[in-house]
């Protein structure tokens, strides 16, 4: 009882003064080339569709969610969201140009064949159709893959995609931030797998984790304001966003885009 009320405690307090860098400037990125998708769209790994009134020059969103990565009672949760359940985002169980845009935000990482993945994308984009990928770099390690610039621009192009925008968020501050504070949000867990001395120890850091958090919010807000117009710092950044497009001429290869 005492555990579950101090573990409530600890959430509200981390809720309430951690400032969420990644998830600002995440949405901000997106607000900025919403526009760019129109007309029927597909929204793969959707979720609770967080994003789907920025989307405001479509004309149809479709929603997809996978079974595979929740439980019986979030599955539930979802269904009001979801238009179509699939296994894994190689295999989309729609027609060949049946859609004017794909949006996949935060889910690359966790797909099994990223290259099948694309090929699918550019089979049932219309010709001119836009795909919006948002991917992590610094991401948890239940993720499959983490991109760099290199590698991801390549699985467009190599798909016969045109990159229309390529997009760092942030650089070193904001990439510094967002692992200290993976680290200060995984603390408590990793304090459950160790024990006697070490775990009492623990928890004084943590003591000193949470009781310096305001002063780390303060610091993740200022970083965000110097480096929230920053897209050019590949070289160090927490998150990429890329916008491209399929080829004009239905049916055109790779070699021709």
């Amino acid at each position: 009882m005492i555990r579950k009320m101090l573990s409530s405690l600890l959430e509200g307090y981390q809720k309430w003064t951690y400032f969420p860098l990644a998830k600002r400037m995440i949405l901000r990125r997106i607000v900025e080339v919403a526009g760019m998708l129109r007309g029927r769209l597909l929204d793969v790994g959707a979720g609770d569709r967080p994003y789907e009134e920025l989307f405001v020059n479509t004309t149809e969103y479709i929603g997809s969610n996978s079974q595979t990565y929740y439980t019986a009672d979030e599955i539930r949760e979802l269904e009001p969201y979801t238009d179509l359940w699939i296994d894994d985002a190689v295999k989309l169980p729609c027609d060949d140009s049946s859609f004017d845009s794909i949006l996949l935000l935060q889910v690359l990482s966790d797909i099994s064949d990223p290259p099948a993945f694309f090929a699918e994308a550019r089979r049932v984009l219309k010709p001119g159709g836009r795909l919006l990928i948002t991917t992590d770099f610094l991401y948890p390690a239940w993720g499959r893959f983490r991109y760099t610039a290199r590698g991801l621009a390549g699985l467009c192009t190599e798909a016969g995609f045109t990159v229309v925008t390529h997009q760092a968020m942030g650089g070193f501050g904001a990439t510094l931030y967002c692992l200290i504070a993976r680290y200060i949000n995984y603390y408590s867990e990793r304090l459950r797998q160790v024990h006697g001395l070490r775990r009492w120890t623990g928890y004084l850091g943590l003591v000193v984790c949470l009781g310096l958090l305001p002063v780390f919010s303060l610091a993740g807000m200022l970083i965000y304001l110097r480096e929230r117009n920053s897209r050019d710092q590949f070289w160090c950044t927490f998150n990429q966003l890329i916008v491209c497009e399929s080829p004009h001429q239905a049916g055109a290869s790779s070699t021709d885009a």
